[in-house]
């Protein structure tokens, strides 16, 4: 295989990486809190192997960097579901999961049979101190001051954690909406979370412009793969010749 078609090649990698993550952003239009994502690439450069130095060339190949992900908080959709919150600036809500801690914006909770209040997978979530919020079965009513301070009719459940990462761009994400970061990466408590009950924090995902991307990501990818089949045709047509010469 030739310089030509490893270029191509590697930019084609790069493409369907591509493709792959404004899909994804696409199909998460509708999650609560998603961020979208961006995949980054570089180029790397190498020397072709001529032994004449002055006709060595340095080829430039697609590499895939890595995932950037944009924290720009979505816009605020009114629910008056009282079990719907939502978070007004930085940090995530903390959650208990079989692996431990994870973190997230989506603020779509339940209770669950225990009166537990849980994520919609089922996580529960906690307070300041690191304890489940549990209301008690006779308890009627459900609210979130803006300050995070959780209250039934009858009492205070105490106030929701909520912790923010001095590089959240270092964060992966782990299963449905949940946020994991590195072990280096230790959460810091936000005193100054504000909380919205009654609402989610919506993707922040436009869909025109996604749409935009896969259009310009599709037409790349074909372009890519017609100068791969004009190389190949270059190539039959090249050995055609020189085995008739022969």
């Amino acid at each position: 295989m030739n310089n030509t078609s490893y270029i191509a090649l590697s930019g084609q990698t790069a493409v369907w990486r591509q493709l792959d993550v404004v899909a994804n952003n696409i199909a998460n239009m509708d999650t609560p809190a998603f961020r979208r994502q961006s995949a980054v690439f570089t180029s790397f450069l190498a020397s072709t192997p001529n032994n004449n130095a002055l006709g060595q060339q340095q080829l430039a190949y697609a590499q895939d960097y890595g995932i950037e992900t944009d924290l720009t908080a979505g816009p605020i959709n009114v629910t008056h579901n009282p079990m719907d919150i939502a978070l007004n600036n930085k940090g995530f809500f903390v959650v208990k999961t079989p692996d431990g801690e994870r973190y997230t914006r989506n603020g779509r909770f339940m209770l669950d049979n225990k009166g537990r209040v849980v994520t919609s997978e089922g996580y529960q979530v906690m307070n300041a101190n690191n304890q489940p919020i549990v209301v008690a079965p006779n308890e009627l009513q459900f609210f979130v001051a803006e300050d995070g301070t959780v209250s039934t009719e009858n009492t205070k459940l105490g106030k929701i954690r909520v912790v923010s990462f001095d590089n959240e761009q270092t964060m992966r994400r782990s299963t449905g909406s949940l946020w994991e970061p590195p072990a280096d990466q230790k959460p810091k408590p936000v005193t100054t979370a504000k909380f919205m009950q009654g609402a989610l924090e919506n993707s922040n995902v436009n869909a025109v412009v996604e749409m935009t991307r896969m259009i310009e990501v599709q037409r790349s990818y074909t372009n890519t793969q017609s100068l791969l089949d004009a190389e190949n045709d270059r190539v039959k047509q090249v050995i055609d010749v020189l085995s008739r010469l022969s």
